[in-house]
């Protein structure tokens, strides 16, 4: 599951790098794009990411017929949840000039948020899928085709991007394009393996039986839309900080921009490690388990907080090659987004520590479908303590980027204390739970 969120990212990462080639305007204007589309699929997703804890329960039951009518009520979810996704892909240029950004910047994201506005109901489906292949235990089928999606996109962004084989060149346009044309391939791919492979049939995926088992529908929503606010408020806290960057200026931005690559290399495989310990404990819960709960849980921990240390070395090793590889030419412009860039990353790598475990006991307790705590804890450390203190130190105070950047930490660690504290308390009572079992 790391491995494939790793080469998930690694999509979005060799697409920017890509675009990065068309020069500081094109790569300050992709920052739009990366934190746009990650609020709005993240939001769109949001409610599907119950699925992963509610498939691991029941196939810790072995109520396979059940999981067949789960996934099958999840991918209509999916394509009605990206009707207003789309629309606000469509749209969202037009919004952030009215909330004060670069016009000319807001035009050249515009061109990938038209065409991959396209790609989104695919890209749902594929969500759905991949959190039934996790929920079953069947990481490495979801592991081959993100990595193969990954091979393809790379090569439809390098087509489409610099207009290869006789194709004009779409500059970040074709960031946009190749995004529909890939998601597209493969949901196609994915359904005609689920239809042939043998192992699938015991879930009866393709009977039709939309108009049954709406409790299921019932309990994705009621374990799913504090997921969909608790990641959509911190995917619109990461924007509203881009919008805080774009005050700052075109330095800002670009700086904002690359840090924010290798941090999705870090956050997203912390995500895996999340999904992965809710999954287990869901599984165990299921097959009446109690006693693992704690192990799998605190060795998760354990192994996001190395994950993020081996990452810190890297970048001590190496950050400013890292940095140096999306930036082209040379002047004191350059270098200054180059040192801004530098200063930022090693801010961020601390403030990581604090957010492995967070995220990590986050989806310990999604496994045990708690997930409205989680949500207030998260809107508490971000909203009410990170995006305030972070306008107050950017700008009142004049720290600019780095102000913002250790404002955001400070709200993390406050989170990762409270989730720690909930998660004790939940544990104890589970604790207690069972030894009632027993006697």
């Amino acid at each position: 599951m790391i491995s494939g969120r790793i080469f998930f990212v690694l999509t979005t990462f060799i697409g920017i790098l890509m675009v990065a080639q068309l020069g500081h305007t094109v790569l300050a204007a992709s920052t739009f794009v990366s934190a746009v589309y990650s609020v709005i699929s993240v939001v769109a997703m949001g409610i599907l990411f119950s699925i992963s804890p509610i498939v691991s329960q029941a196939n810790g039951k072995k109520e396979y017929i059940l999981i067949g009518s789960v996934i099958q009520q999840a991918w209509l979810l999916g394509i009605i949840i990206s009707i207003p996704a789309m629309w606000v892909m469509w749209h969202i240029s037009d919004w952030l000039i009215l909330l004060g950004q670069n016009k000319a910047l807001c035009f050249l994201a515009r061109g990938y948020f038209h065409h991959a506005v396209f790609g989104v109901p695919a890209m749902l489906m594929m969500v759905v899928s991949n959190q039934f292949v996790s929920g079953i235990f069947k990481q490495m089928v979801g592991f081959w085709f993100i990595f193969l999606s990954f091979c393809t996109m790379t090569i439809f962004n390098y087509l489409f991007i610099f207009g290869k084989l006789g194709l004009p060149a779409f500059g970040m346009s074709g960031l946009g394009i190749a995004y529909s044309i890939n998601y597209w391939l493969w949901i196609c791919i994915l359904l005609i393996f689920f239809a042939v492979h043998p192992h699938y049939q015991r879930f009866e995926l393709f009977r039709f039986r939309l108009l049954k088992n709406f409790d299921k529908l019932k309990m994705m929503f009621q374990i799913g839309w504090p997921i969909s606010i608790h990641v959509s408020t911190e995917l619109i806290a990461v924007f509203v900080r881009v919008l805080f960057i774009g005050w700052l200026g075109v330095i800002a931005l670009a700086a904002n921009q690359i840090v924010s690559q290798y941090d999705y290399l870090m956050i997203i495989p912390i995500y895996a490690i999340s999904q992965s310990s809710g999954i287990l404990i869901g599984h165990s819960i299921g097959a009446k388990n109690d006693e693992h709960i704690k192990y799998f849980a605190y060795w998760n921990v354990l192994l996001g907080v190395l994950y993020v240390f081996i990452m810190i070395i890297i970048c001590a090793l190496f950050g400013t090659h890292l940095i140096k590889i999306f930036i082209t030419g040379q002047g004191i412009l350059v270098e200054r987004i180059a040192h801004l860039a530098w200063v930022v990353l090693f801010i961020l790598l601390a403030g990581e520590l604090f957010d492995a475990v967070r995220n990590v006991l986050t989806g310990s307790l999604r496994g045990m479908f708690d997930t409205r705590m989680p949500m207030l804890i998260s809107v508490l450390g971000l909203w009410v303590i990170g995006i305030p203190l972070g306008y107050l130190f950017a700008f009142l105070f004049h720290g600019g980027l780095i102000g913002l950047v250790m404002s955001t930490n400070v709200g993390i660690l406050a989170g990762a204390i409270l989730i720690f504290m909930r998660w004790k308390k939940l544990l104890a009572a589970q604790t207690i739970n069972h030894l009632m079992k027993n006697s």
